[in-house]
């Protein structure tokens, strides 16, 4: 993430750009209802979601707020919300009958594949779940996460250079501003929406 009010050198992925992969690959195999889960409010989720946003937009789909899932800092001094606060805003979503969850980071993204499975449902063949980070255990979910990549090692590695140029030039006052592409990492847990068959579950069981 970085401070929109603070100037200060940032290295960070292109998350607008992943939020818009992510979205694209679930409207480009057929899905029209997906919900979004928002992390703790920072600039690189507002970013997420705002490429969200316009992905629907670009493919003439109705953003609609009830398929909007957001977390909130419970108090100043809780720094991230528990596993459990995640599923139950998934387990939330799915009264809204979505057909896709896009979840703004992969520890999202597996509570809700958890609220899925729990309400019976099939992943990806009810509902397509896409997280963001591409964190370890993402290939080692059930079915494997679909998800974006940041490129953590070469951010690390930018994020280094960049202060060593800035100790060996003291007076050096440039501010170096550096966003690298994400990438979209194709696994088991999105697949072509089967919207007849989820509106069959939907309508016999209690959400």
């Amino acid at each position: 993430r970085y401070f929109r009010e603070l100037e200060t050198d940032y290295v960070v992925t292109d998350n607008k750009r992943g939020g818009f992969l992510a979205t694209e690959h679930l409207i480009k195999l057929g899905h029209k209802r997906i919900g979004i889960i928002l992390g703790l409010s920072c600039t690189a989720i507002e970013d997420r979601f705002e490429g969200y946003r316009e992905a629907l937009a670009q493919y003439g789909l109705i953003h609609e707020p009830a398929l909007v899932r957001r977390l909130e800092r419970a108090d100043a001094e809780k720094s991230e919300p528990s596993g459990q606060e995640g599923y139950n805003e998934a387990l939330d979503l799915l009264k809204e009958r979505p057909t896709a969850i896009f979840a703004t980071n992969d520890f999202l993204a597996r509570e809700a594949m958890r609220a899925v499975t729990d309400k019976g449902l099939s992943i990806p063949g009810d509902i397509s779940v896409v997280g963001f980070d591409n964190q370890a255990f993402a290939e080692y979910c059930t079915p494997p996460l679909t998800t974006v990549a940041q490129p953590f090692y070469r951010q690390g590695q930018k994020a280094a250079e960049i202060l060593l140029e800035k100790v060996d030039a003291a007076a050096d006052e440039e501010t170096y501003h550096c966003v690298m592409p994400p990438e979209l990492v194709l696994r088991g847990s999105s697949a072509k929406a089967m919207t007849s068959n989820l509106e069959t579950i939907y309508q016999t069981r209690d959400f």
